[in-house]
């Protein structure tokens, strides 16, 4: 087959060098959205969760629906979420079985999770922290963005006050990259309810 032979030596090369692409892969936890779905019922409390969840999945069929229709659609989704609780409680592994079940209800393209710190995402010096958010998001592109301890984001304000602070910069960065790829990718920041709360504030 001559139009799948660019495919293979795609393929070759990858393999030879060792260089598959971020975005060519899927999660090696990949499974069907029924499976990953099951696997998030089994898990005890987080009904506002699974509730949450299915609304996205719904809304995902609505639009589709619309479009087959000629009505009238919102074709990218906010798909962002907050995960609050103490440590324990799942926001993580609900996290990566999400990935699998959003890919395969169409509303993310590939359903990887890109797991960061909010500390890590955060650098010594202002113009450092920018860089790190956009790569970040970048890795994330298709799947989801997973800023575990997200509060660290507003942890350095810095002796000039919050306008010229590494955290300004973050946040603004941050919002930024949500906005320009909306639909392209998911943001789930997580923590502790209390400092999750003063980061949403």
């Amino acid at each position: 087959d001559k139009t799948a032979a660019p495919f293979h030596g795609w393929i070759e090369e990858a393999e030879k060098n060792g260089t598959v692409p971020e975005r060519a892969k899927k999660p090696l936890s990949y499974v069907s959205d029924a499976a990953a779905m099951s696997l998030i019922e089994n898990l005890i409390g987080l009904e506002d969760v699974k509730k949450q969840i299915k609304t996205l999945i719904n809304r995902q069929k609505l639009e589709k629906l619309r479009r087959e229709n000629d009505l009238p659609s919102e074709p990218d989704i906010n798909l962002h979420l907050v995960f609050t609780g103490n440590p324990g409680t799942g926001k993580t592994v609900v996290a990566q079985r999400l990935g699998a079940i959003l890919a395969d209800a169409g509303l993310l393209e590939l359903g990887h999770v890109v797991e960061v710190s909010g500390s890590n995402l955060i650098d010594r010096y202002v113009g450092g922290t920018t860089p790190k958010i956009v790569e970040a998001v970048k890795n994330a592109m298709g799947g989801i963005l997973f800023i575990d301890e997200a509060y660290a984001l507003i942890s350095h304000i810095g002796i000039h006050g919050k306008a010229s602070s590494a955290s300004a910069d973050a946040i603004a960065t941050l919002l930024l990259e949500m906005n320009r790829h909306k639909g392209g990718f998911m943001v789930i920041v997580a923590g502790y309810p209390e400092e999750m709360e003063d980061l949403l504030n």
